[in-house]
């Protein structure tokens, strides 16, 4: 006779709340079994430290008795026998032994400083009763010996009352520890004897309840059947909705147990198709692409883990559709394949993007290649404008410092006024044809430095005199403060160039009245050069365009400060042709601050 799954229910609640209960109970009597013992094993080990604090305590009260007896024994005769000077040591030497023990223990509070300054006292004491110098003597009584007595009195007796009470305390608290730990055993007693009972019943109801279980099985066997043919339907609705398709083969061959209808429309057949004939799977594969997945399926088989790779397919129509393929292997409890399980997507328009892509990459990179090809010609044009150009304002020049020099009697004021802008503006405008060709040569990396070792403070000097008429014509206060610096190896001419370029901004940018302070000085193993002035700054979302050919800030425009915008690009050239380094500090409306560091001569 079966029972019903109500009163199987029933008893397996109930065997659940006795297997709980005495499971709790067990677990309580474990608990109070080890505190109790915990405690008990405590109170244990403090035990024989209070009884033996109690006990020094009663042997240092003996021995200030006797020590008290001998003392008066002293004073009546008023003299020290040997026999007298041995017992006195005897007894101090115990009593130090007592107070060093009392000591280690920590429980005697003040005793042990009383009993250490008795000791103190009575040997001052002993002596002058010894020589029999009562005056002495009766001072060293009243004024250390009496007191140290009294105090020791004093600490006594409550020190004694306090480890008596602390001894009591420790002796009931482990008779209590003892009761607590007898409970416990108890309480663990009568939680193993329910547990052994709750075995038994178990067992029992194993026993009865062996058909019904077997019923019980036998019905969630079907039904997880029922829910494994559900859940292949949802499965099979859900791929055959997918995108892609998705397909699962045997770990031994490459055509498919399992193909999604979406075949049909990706590769161009019938899932039917590749079902009955294995070999389609393969066939429909571009032929410069068979080998490599063929490769790559056997790898996966032999190997096992996940797999993605890319190939072609042809349609019976001979169009071509690219196929991305994200297959795994499944395996089963013992780790053995079981079936390979795949997914195809189409992946034509990603290609077709990549090869667009491709496409306007390769059109850029050859714009790029025009673009440096045009810059070449750009600069092989400057070069050779600006070389044309230098020969014949050479001769101007040349001419006219010739009609200056010679004709200075002979001109008009206003003839040699003229003669004198157009010579200025033929200056300026070499200046303007050497810093083009500079450039040109620096595109086309053929700069050359003459390198020697070059004195900058002397160069700094020169460059500032040089710049020293129009910073006084603009009313601009020009200083050089020059520190004792080694030698830089470089090119004299190119770092004179460049300080003139750096002077000559800092001059032009800075209005009347204000300041230019020109420094050169050793900082950390390299000679700094330092050009600092109070001119109109530089806004802080210009300054990283300024050392740009032909970069001008906007505040140079708007003041209309006449420039080519070459001069910073220049001198950072020339700072970087020689393993240097340029930096720029500047506020708008406040100032600027150019600083340039070199190595060397030794470490260039």
């Amino acid at each position: 006779m079966t029972r019903s799954p109500r009163s199987l229910r029933q008893r397996r609640d109930a065997l659940t709340r006795i297997r709980a209960a005495s499971s709790s109970i067990l677990v309580a009597a474990l608990a109070i079994t080890l505190t109790a013992s915990l405690l008990t094993w405590h109170l244990n080990n403090g035990l024989p430290r209070e009884r033996h604090t109690h006990d020094q305590l009663g042997l240092t009260q003996v021995d200030a008795a006797q020590l008290r007896a001998l003392e008066s024994r002293l004073i009546e005769s008023g003299k020290v026998e040997a026999r007298d000077t041995l017992a006195s040591e005897l007894i101090l030497d115990d009593m130090a032994t007592h107070a060093r023990e009392l000591a280690d223990l920590g429980r005697a509070g003040d005793t042990v400083p009383a009993v250490r300054g008795l000791i103190s006292a009575f040997r001052q004491l002993a002596p002058a009763l010894a020589v029999q110098n009562q005056s002495q003597a009766k001072l060293i009584y009243r004024t250390r010996y009496l007191p140290a007595r009294i105090r020791l009195d004093d600490v006594m007796g409550p020190a004694n009352r306090s480890a008596k009470q602390r001894l009591e305390l420790a002796e009931r608290d482990v008779k209590i520890g003892l009761v607590i730990s007898i409970f416990g055993v108890v309480l663990l007693i009568l939680g193993l004897a329910l547990r052994v009972k709750r075995v038994r019943a178990r067992e029992i109801d194993i026993v009865r309840t062996a058909d019904s279980e077997l019923s019980e099985r036998n019905e969630l066997l079907l039904d997880s059947q029922r829910r494994v043919r559900s859940a292949e339907r949802l499965y099979r609705q859900l791929v055959e909705r997918l995108p892609g398709v998705t397909y699962i083969s045997s770990p031994d061959s490459v055509g498919p147990t399992f193909i999604s209808p979406q075949a049909l429309e990706l590769l161009g057949l019938p899932a039917e198709e590749f079902i009955s004939h294995p070999d389609r799977a393969m066939e429909v594969i571009h032929p410069g692409d068979r080998e490599s997945v063929e490769a790559n399926m056997e790898t996966l088989r032999r190997e096992g883990g996940e797999y993605m790779q890319e190939f072609r397919v042809v349609h019976p129509d001979g169009r071509i559709v690219w196929i991305g393929d994200d297959a795994t292997v499944v395996a089963g409890e013992d780790d053995k394949p079981l079936h390979v399980q795949g997914y195809l997507r189409d992946i034509t328009p990603l290609k077709d993007a990549e090869a667009r892509q491709r496409a306007a990459l390769e059109r850029e990179q050859a714009a790029n290649e025009k673009l440096r090809e045009l810059g070449a010609m750009k600069d092989d044009f400057v070069a050779l404008v600006s070389h044309e150009l230098r020969t014949p304002l050479t001769s101007i020049r040349g001419y006219l410092e010739l009609v200056l020099e010679g004709q200075e009697d002979g001109l008009s004021k206003e003839n040699g006024e003229f003669l004198g802008i157009v010579d200025r503006n033929a200056a300026r405008l070499e200046r303007l044809v050497d810093d083009l060709l500079f450039m040109a040569r620096l595109g086309s990396g053929k700069l050359e430095l003459s390198l020697e070792d070059t004195d900058l403070a002397a160069l700094a000097r020169e460059s500032v005199g040089a710049a020293a008429p129009r910073a006084s014509a603009q009313a601009v206060e020009l200083e050089c403060a020059v520190e004792e610096v080694p030698a830089v190896r470089g090119d004299p001419g190119r770092l004179g160039q460049m300080l003139d370029n750096l002077i000559s901004n800092a001059v032009k940018f800075t209005p009347d009245g204000g300041h230019v302070d020109v420094r050169v000085f050793p900082q950390n193993g390299d000679v700094a050069i330092e050009v600092a002035d109070t001119g109109i700054g530089i806004s802080a979302d210009e300054q990283g365009q300024l050392f740009q050919k032909f970069f001008r800030t906007s505040a140079a425009g708007d003041r209309a400060i006449q420039g080519t915008g070459l001069g910073l690009s220049i001198s950072k050239a020339i700072v970087e042709a020689h393993a240097g380094r340029i930096e720029l500090e500047s506020e708008e409306n406040i100032g600027t601050t150019i600083r340039v560091l070199l190595p060397v001569a030794g470490d260039a």
